[in-house]
């Protein structure tokens, strides 16, 4: 771990699994970019939600949970039950749900389909980015884990139809967990892969960091990281994705 120059300073933190949750501005593009409605349950309820423009999709979040903290649900038409869910816990790093959701609000913009329409699991397009960054895989009771270079990070799935599982952390006490319902299309597991693996770091206050990972983390003075992260700038990388769906030409740019 290299230090950075004041403790007090805000610094470069990477791997970003590790990296605790931070102060990301997890809904900022939906709502400032494309046009989704807050709708604050408070007092009455804890939830605070985004929702689309078109309904079918909402990202929700409710402070004080551990698990389930951040909830995406998305629904084939508005009021109809969920044909997936992706739920975080509370100290998932903020970048990692953003990309989920920025991907969503991107796609329901550009009129792609966000449920349903392509196979539900596929190791060649969903693990390519973890793959690419030396996570290993092993089989585990009829599933496969790919486990990250230092360790310390998973992502866990089963054949076609079954949830996926990702984590991280030092020990159990300090894991992170999401849950990816079964029905998740592989489109956006490949996405939360790439936003896993990606190698760049994240900004953070020093006192953010999870004191558990410290030694884990590798942290350089925040001045070395650019004001805007484009590890993360998915508005802008999404208009010209490298991403191929199965059996689909790849879309025009």
């Amino acid at each position: 771990m290299s230090s950075p120059s004041s403790p007090s300073d805000p610094v470069a933190a990477a791997p970003i699994y590790l990296a605790g949750p931070g102060q990301v501005p997890v809904l900022s593009a939906a709502l400032h970019v494309h046009g989704w409605e807050l709708e604050d349950l408070r007092p009455k309820r804890a939830w605070v939600i985004a929702h689309s423009p078109c309904r079918r999709v909402e990202a929700a979040f409710q402070g004080g949970r551990v698990t389930d903290c951040w909830r995406i649900t998305v629904r084939p038409k508005p009021g109809a039950p969920a044909a997936w869910e992706a739920r975080f816990a509370d100290t998932t790093p903020g970048e990692i749900v953003a990309a989920l959701v920025q991907v969503l609000a991107v796609d329901l913009h550009q009129g792609r389909q966000v449920c349903g329409g392509e196979e539900t699991a596929s190791t060649t397009t969903t693990w390519r980015p973890l793959l690419a960054a030396g996570w290993q895989p092993h089989e585990q009771h009829g599933r496969t884990r790919l486990t990250s270079p230092d360790t310390t990070a998973y992502l866990a799935a089963g054949p076609a139809g079954t949830p996926t599982t990702v984590g991280a952390g030092v020990d159990v006490t300090d894991t992170w967990l999401a849950d990816l319902s079964a029905d998740t299309p592989v489109r956006y597991l490949h996405y939360l892969a790439r936003a896993l693996a990606d190698p760049r770091p994240v900004l953070r206050d020093r006192t953010e960091l999870p004191a558990a990972h410290l030694l884990h983390l590798r942290l350089r003075p925040a001045a070395t990281l650019p004001g805007h992260h484009p590890a993360f700038d998915y508005l802008a990388a999404l208009l010209n994705p490298d991403y191929r769906p199965p059996h689909r030409p790849h879309p025009h740019r």
